[in-house]
């Protein structure tokens, strides 16, 4: 767990290129800025996560996953491009 979050800026740069070579951005979101703010956002609450995750050994019952499920309802991100993205990572 410890590797991943000292090399978690390399594995979404790398995520982000294979993603962006399989996918055409402009056909889920209005324009290419709204679809990195998303990622960004995204890219925060996994590292959230992931911290936590290791924080309480993997216990997910510890962990407050409505706040992480917010971000998703609330946002216009849409689940295929999500989906497809959290494949890649």
């Amino acid at each position: 767990m410890q590797s991943i979050l000292e090399n978690i800026k390399y594995v979404y740069d790398i995520t982000l290129g294979e993603f962006e070579k399989n996918e055409n951005i402009q056909d889920y979101f209005e324009d290419t800025e709204q679809f990195y703010k998303c990622l960004e956002r995204q890219k925060e609450l996994l590292d959230h996560y992931i911290e936590e995750y290791a924080q309480y050994k993997g216990d997910v019952n510890k962990i407050d996953l409505e706040k992480y499920g917010q971000f998703y309802l609330q946002s216009e991100f849409p689940y295929i491009v999500l989906m497809k993205y959290l494949n890649i990572l």
